[in-house]
Formats: structure tokens, sequence, C-alpha cells
């Protein structure tokens, strides 16, 4: 278990072991710089480097005996100390923080995909209400205890577009027409769905065109960044 300090990791390890009998669980405390975090990302390996946390001697001797990682991030370089390792699993859904691990070809990496669909969702609409609703605008006026109507525009009937329609996408398009939005959907292979019109990626320009609001929840991928 790598990367969660006190309790959590504590309440990892025992529910790991309780799942498995007889398997050897410990934790690693690691934890990357958020501007590293950042740069991994977006593919800027160069300034990770510059910015990561490196692993500590101790954390390396430790991880050497790996056979299993169950984490959120992954140091740069990883792979080049963990002689044993098989299997990654990530505790979030994007795994594109991971770059540079250097992970062997043999080891098995794994998500957890639509973990934070509901929460991830809930913030998108904090969004979308906040500049549809001008909201900032009227907490400046109130701070500066000015009436200055701002009036908003109505939800009900603005287009949505969703680029990538997997757990979060369409929990977002759940929530958006519960508001009474159309919602157009971009995803790699199409299907029907009640809630969205969706499009495969050679709509993705019709869809950009018809929507109010574009929601990109589009897997961090080298597919996706062409």
């Amino acid at each position: 278990v790598l990367g969660f300090p006190g309790d959590i990791g504590s309440a990892l390890v025992e529910r790991v072991r309780a799942c498995a009998a007889g398997l050897e669980v410990f934790t690693v405390q690691y934890q990357d710089t958020p501007e590293s975090r950042s740069a991994r990302g977006g593919g800027d390996m160069d300034a990770a480097l510059g910015v990561t946390q490196p692993v500590s001697a101790e954390a390396a001797a430790t991880l050497a005996r790996a056979e299993i990682l169950l984490t959120f991030e992954l140091p740069i370089g990883i792979g080049e100390k963990t002689p044993h390792l098989q299997w990654v699993q990530g505790i979030g859904a994007g795994l594109d923080h991971w770059r540079g691990a250097a992970l062997g070809p043999g080891v098995i990496t794994t998500s957890a995909a639509g973990v934070a669909s509901a929460p991830i969702a809930e913030f998108v609409m904090a969004r979308v209400l906040q500049v549809v609703k001008r909201l900032p605008e009227m907490d400046a006026s109130q701070s500066q205890h000015v009436w200055q109507p701002a009036y908003g525009r109505r939800l009900a009937g603005l287009t949505m577009g969703v680029i990538g329609y997997g757990a979060i996408g369409s929990r977002v398009a759940h929530l958006a027409h519960a508001f009474g939005m159309k919602v157009l959907a971009v995803r790699r292979n199409p299907r029907p769905d009640q809630l969205a019109t969706v499009f495969g990626r050679d709509g993705l320009g019709d869809v950009l065109a018809q929507s109010d609001v574009v929601v990109l929840a589009a897997p961090a991928s080298e597919d996706t960044f062409q």
C-alpha cells in the first residue's frame, strides 16, 4: 500500500488483509508534488523530473519486495526499483499521472474507473451553475454592499456537450437531464442512450457547434492528446 498516511493507510491494510488471508501487506509512505503530478499528466516529463519527490532509500528497499501495489500515484522510475512487481491497482480513475513510472512490460495496471463519478459530476454542475447563473458577479456585488442585478440564464433548454461518455460523463448527463438540459455526447464507441444523443468521434465538431456548455470527460491518453 503506497502513499496513504495514518488512519487511511491502516484501514486499507486491514481491508486488504481481510480479503486475502496469508498475504503480506505493508505500507510505504510517499507523496509526489502537485507540480510533478500536473506536469506528468500533461506529458511534460522534463518539467516533472525537476519538481518530483524522490523515493527515499528506505522506501525503495521496502518496495523492492513488492509484487502488488495499491496506490494513487507512482514515483518516477519506480519500475527500476521493483523487480518483483506484477500488478499495480490505482485508487483513482485516471492513470495519466503515472507517466514515467517505467514499469516493466509484464506489469498489469488497473484503475478504479467510476469511483468518483458522483462527486465529480456534482462539481461539474456546480461550476455550470456558477457560470450560467453569474454567481461570481453576484458575490462581488454582495461583498461591496452594492445591489447590481446579474441575471443569469435558465439551464432548462440549454444544450450540454459531453466529450467522453464513460462513468463520469454519463453521471453528468443524468444531473444535466434533471435540470432540463439537452445532452449531446461524444464516445469512441457510440451506442443508444436514454439521457443523451451519442455521437462517434467524427461528430465532435457538430456537438461543439450545438452546445451552450461543454464538459470534457475524456480519459487522458495518447489517443485523446492527438
